[in-house]
């Protein structure tokens, strides 16, 4: 098993989970793209209260290099603009552009993926 810190495309498997406080998601979501913020949005569980505050926790997991964006429901169209590899706006680039603005923002309680 390899533990890394990012996303990782073309494995077997992967999962992630991302937890941030509920202040820290509604300061960076209003400066985010609607795609962005439906695609966080649909793998985002309901706050809860960690320590004292409230917290909001992403994750998601694919297994024998399924695509994790199946299990979304978006119907936002993603920005008309290409990722690094010069593909269309995907989910991994949406959410890896959500956890740059939490990080930035005053971080995250954690970021974890695991892939296979």
């Amino acid at each position: 098993m390899k533990v890394r810190i990012g996303f990782v495309s073309n494995s077997s498997s992967s999962s992630f989970v991302l937890i941030a406080s509920l202040e820290n998601w509604k300061a960076v979501k209003k400066d985010l793209h609607p795609y962005y913020i439906a695609v966080a949005e649909s793998i985002m569980g309901k706050p809860k209260e960690f320590l004292g505050q409230l917290v909001v926790a992403f994750g998601t997991y694919s297994n024998q290099g399924g695509d994790w964006s199946e299990e979304m429901d978006v119907d936002v169209e993603p920005p008309d603009e290409k990722d690094r590899w010069g593909d269309q706006i995907g989910p991994s680039t949406a959410f890896e552009a959500v956890t740059k603005a939490l990080e930035a923002n005053g971080g995250v309680f954690t970021h974890y993926q695991d892939v296979g």
